[in-house]
């Protein structure tokens, strides 16, 4: 299962929102995706990272049951 915890946890240290990146990275669409933990498109994962300059494990992971 994909979780967006660590970028929810990312954002909340740095006192953003993902908010902050509709328009800009983020459609509507693919900020309800992913606060709602569905899958969105490795390069819009890329892109956070990029614009929040992190490693790809501090926006997302995957939960194994």
């Amino acid at each position: 299962m994909i979780s967006y915890e660590p970028l929810r946890e990312t954002l909340k240290e740095r006192n953003m929102k993902i908010s902050d990146f509709r328009g800009k990275i983020l459609s509507s669409k693919t900020q309800t995706s992913i606060a709602n933990d569905q899958p969105v498109n490795l390069s819009t994962i890329e892109k956070l990272c990029i614009e929040l300059k992190v490693p790809i494990e501090k926006v997302v992971r995957i939960n194994y049951k």
